[in-house]
């Protein structure tokens, strides 16, 4: 139905109910995605939107990896600080629920300001 109704993207979720985006729906919706465009006309392939629990720059990848080219957070601010920081000091960056010495605001609220 979304290629017929000539889609550019199919989300995994909302995330509000429920888990959200796993791996494994990424890669079944992109591997769909693939098959669909190699049997439509134009030839046209739609894309992976993943959404839901994407909390950390190791969620992101996953999840970029396995077919998605959109992601769907409200933790992109964190996401980009988790990756600037394994950039800027090597390595991995911090685990836990702090990341350069500021505490990441808690999964109560979907509101993430305290930057």
């Amino acid at each position: 139905m979304a290629v017929a109704a000539n889609f550019d993207f199919v989300k995994t979720s909302t995330g509000f109910n429920g888990h959200g985006a796993t791996e494994q729906d990424v890669r079944l919706m992109a591997a769909c995605c693939e098959k669909l465009a190699v049997g439509n006309a134009s030839g046209r392939k739609m894309q992976v939107k993943a959404s839901g629990g994407i909390r950390t720059i190791e969620d992101a990848t996953k999840m970029l990896e396995a077919g998605a080219s959109r992601l769907g957070t409200s933790g992109g601010v964190w996401i980009v600080k988790e990756g600037h920081e394994s950039v800027e000091y090597g390595g991995s960056p911090s685990s836990g629920s702090e990341t350069g010495g500021i505490v990441r605001p808690g999964l109560e609220t979907r509101l993430f300001t305290d930057y």
